[in-house]
């Protein structure tokens, strides 16, 4: 089980690494639009240097 689990948290990851999409340009509400237009979620991604 411990072998499966540590697998599982090296593959799962990489799996999404390799699906990367370009990111989308353009504002907020265009993102949101084009998302609810496609039936998709919208994922924001950001953070701080601080």
């Amino acid at each position: 089980m411990k072998k499966f689990l540590a697998l599982l948290l090296v593959v799962v990851p990489l799996g999404l690494w390799a699906g990367e999409k370009p990111w989308f340009q353009g504002s907020f509400d265009q993102a949101l639009a084009a998302a609810k237009g496609q039936n998709k979620a919208l994922v924001l991604k950001f953070y701080a240097d601080w």
